[in-house]
C-alpha cells in the first residue's frame, strides 16, 4: 500500500498534469491515513484557488498553516488569497511568516511590497520591493514595481533608473516602456516619453494606458487629429473589456 507520501506524489503529478479530478480522489485518501495533513490541505487549496474558488482555498490555507506553520509557501499562498479577500493588514502579516521562514526568497519581499503598498505604507513597501531587488537584480517584475514606487513618490531620477533596468532585463515588456514614459513625463522629457508611448503600442497594441499617453504627447505638441485618433483606440478598447 503506497504511504502518504507517495501519494501526495502521486496527487501533485495528476494535478500538474490537468487531472484534477483524480488528484482529488488521491487527497481523499491523503486524508483518510493523516487527516491533519497540511501540504494535503495546501494542494487542496491550490485547486480551489484555480477553480476560482478563493473562499474555500483561503479556508484550505488556513488549515494548512494550522497543520504546519514551518513551510514559507503555505504563509505566502496564503498571503495571496487574503489580499483577493481585501484583508491587506492579515496578508502582510502572513507575507511576514513567511520571510521570517525563508528570507532569501525575492517572491515573498515582492508580495510583502504589494501588501504595504494597498495599505498606503509607499516608504515601507519601498523597502521591501528594494529586498526582492537586491535577492534577483534581474528580475524585471521587481525592478517595474521598484521605479513605480519610485515614481509614486517623485523620486524621479531612481525611477527612471529602475525602469531603464527592467527594460535592460527585458525588453518585450510593453508595461515597462509604458512606466518608463510616466518618468519621462514627471522629467518634463516630452519627446522621450512620446517614444516609449510608441513603442510600448508596438508592443501591445491593445495597450490603453500607452495609448492615453501618447494622445497627452500629440496634444501637447499640437498635433490633435493624431491624438484623437489613439483617444478613440484607447476609448474602444476600454469599453471593449468592461
Amino acid at each position: 500500500m503506497a504511504d502518504v507520501y507517495e501519494l501526495l506524489e502521486r496527487a501533485l503529478d495528476h494535478y500538474l498534469e490537468g487531472r484534477v479530478r483524480k488528484a482529488e480522489r488521491v487527497l481523499d485518501r491523503v486524508e483518510t491515513l493523516d487527516p491533519g495533513n497540511g501540504e494535503a490541505k495546501y494542494l487542496r487549496g491550490t485547486i480551489a484557488f484555480g477553480r476560482g474558488e478563493f473562499e474555500s482555498a483561503l479556508e484550505f490555507l488556513d488549515a494548512a498553516v494550522a497543520a504546519d506553520s514551518s513551510v514559507a509557501r503555505f504563509h505566502c499562498t496564503r498571503a495571496l488569497l487574503l489580499g483577493i479577500a481585501g484583508r491587506m493588514e492579515d496578508a502582510r502579516e502572513a507575507f511576514w511568516a513567511a520571510i521570517r521562514l525563508k528570507p532569501d526568497d525575492a517572491e515573498y519581499w515582492l508580495g510583502l511590497s504589494g501588501a504595504l503598498d494597498r495599505l498606503g505604507e509607499t516608504e515601507a513597501a519601498v523597502d521591501a520591493c528594494r529586498c526582492a531587488v537586491a535577492l534577483e537584480p534581474d528580475w524585471s517584475v521587481a525592478l517595474g514595481s521598484l521605479g513605480t514606487l519610485l515614481l509614486m513618490l517623485e523620486r524621479h531620477d531612481e525611477a527612471l533608473e529602475c525602469a531603464t533596468a527592467a527594460i535592460a532585463a527585458d525588453d518585450t515588456n510593453a508595461d515597462l516602456y509604458n512606466l518608463l514614459g510616466g518618468i519621462h513625463v514627471a522629467r518634463e522629457e516630452y519627446d522621450l516619453a512620446e517614444a516609449n508611448a510608441r513603442r510600448s503600442i508596438e508592443l501591445d497594441p491593445e495597450q490603453v494606458d500607452s495609448m492615453r499617453l501618447l494622445a497627452a504627447m500629440l496634444r501637447r505638441a499640437g498635433r490633435d487629429d493624431e491624438a484623437a485618433d489613439y483617444e478613440r483606440r484607447a476609448d474602444t478598447l476600454s469599453a471593449g473589456s468592461e
